[in-house]
């Protein structure tokens, strides 16, 4: 029984990390979405910053690899 019990334990944290997972890679979909228009429009500069590299570093905290990934 305890095994049992172990078993479908073990299916319901699958289950949530695959939603997880799904819902962090839209997310980061999105996040390069914003980040894109940011870029396209100089929107960094009219902030005040001279790259959308450091933009990204300032406002997500973030690395400029990160940032061409997303």
């Amino acid at each position: 029984m305890a095994v049992r019990g172990a078993w479908e334990q073990l299916g319901e944290w699958d289950a949530r990390a695959a939603a997880l997972a799904r819902g962090a890679g839209a997310l980061r979909l999105l996040l390069g979405e914003a980040l894109a228009q940011v870029d396209s429009r100089g929107a960094h500069h009219a902030l005040g910053f001279s790259s959308l590299g450091a933009y990204v570093a300032e406002r997500c905290q973030r690395g400029g690899t990160w940032a061409r990934e997303a």
